[in-house]
């Protein structure tokens, strides 16, 4: 056998046990120490900063991997961590703007803590920049993608946090969004960002106090929005708040 004709069989052998799942496996913890920002198995990304929010909540910004496949905004993303050598999987939406993930290859989820959460208070207490994670591809379809129709936008409490992204996206692609965001007295998050949002011609954003102006209701809606049949509706928050809002 000619010296050629044995390289190519020693790569195609070396080739067949790399995309094998087990060898795969077995070379992940190599390639993490080695190669931090690629992964044989998983989507994994690396925590760039953390910034404390309002209201018992912090927002993590990530870089993802090469193996990554983007998101539309309002989707969310599965986080893995290892807690005492045990994985622990959680949900969590996607915060930023599509425009930060394309210029600067960045995502940021905002999380609140959970009282007796295993999960959310080990991330609150243990993670740090530069650490990574365990990401899965984006999911949902609580998304608003490629339409120009009117959007109404309801969130409340952490509720909040797929919509902050879609907002983004209504204002890249000119659509006429308006946002109702209820939270208890100063509790509101990412206020100054949606200050800056409201701005914007095609923006109305309104943060409602539900300690002096209570929960939500058709007097509050027909205020803020009075052509709020006319538009299609999206509403994420508390299970009392949405159906609330049903009624």
């Amino acid at each position: 056998m000619s010296a050629p004709s044995v390289f190519s069989n020693l790569q195609y052998q070396f080739n067949k046990m790399l995309f094998n799942t087990s060898a795969q496996n077995y070379f992940e913890p190599i390639v993490e120490k080695y190669f931090p920002k690629h992964s044989l198995v998983n989507n994994k990304a690396t925590i760039v900063n953390i910034h404390h929010e309002k209201n018992g909540m912090i927002t993590i910004t990530v870089q993802p991997n090469k193996k990554w496949n983007g998101f539309v905004p309002g989707q969310f993303v599965e986080i893995g961590v290892q807690i005492n050598a045990v994985n622990y999987f959680r949900n969590f939406s996607i915060s930023s703007s599509l425009n930060k993930y394309k210029n600067e290859n960045l995502i940021s989820f905002t999380i609140q803590k959970q009282f007796n959460g295993k999960v959310t208070n080990w991330i609150f207490e243990s993670l740090k920049i530069g650490d990574r994670l365990t990401i899965s591809e984006a999911k949902g379809d609580f998304v608003n993608s490629n339409s120009s129709s009117k959007v109404l936008y309801i969130a409340g409490g952490s509720g909040i946090t797929p919509f902050k992204s879609m907002i983004e996206e209504c204002v890249v692609n000119n659509v006429a969004v308006t946002l109702l965001y209820y939270a208890k007295s100063q509790q509101h998050i990412f206020e100054s960002e949606f200050t800056a949002l409201a701005k914007k011609d095609n923006v109305k954003i309104h943060l409602i106090n539900t300690t002096s102006d209570g929960r939500i209701n058709i007097n509050q809606i027909q205020k803020y929005c009075s052509d709020f049949l006319e538009r299609k509706v999206f509403i994420c928050g508390p299970n009392t708040m949405i159906e609330d809002a049903k009624q």
